[in-house]
């Protein structure tokens, strides 16, 4: 799903979420993901949006989500 105009509704985290913001943390802790990062990623597999916007290719080219290979990243 590609996501234009970008997404600009609030997008709440939800109490069933934290099982997989905490996944995703362990998951990659060498590569050093964050809770905001991580709260990101499981937003889009929620929304089924693969294409990210992000200058974080360090964190968001690595991380491969539940709902798709890999994101695509712009720029």
């Amino acid at each position: 799903m590609s996501c234009w105009p970008p997404l600009t509704v609030p997008t709440p985290i939800t109490a069933g979420d934290a099982n997989r913001i905490a996944e995703l943390i362990d998951r990659y802790a060498d590569l050093g993901l964050g809770g905001t990062d991580a709260s990101l990623i499981i937003i889009a597999e929620r929304l089924g949006v693969t294409r990210i916007a992000t200058l974080d290719h360090r964190h968001f080219g690595v991380v491969r989500p539940n709902h798709a290979p890999a994101f695509e990243l712009i720029p």
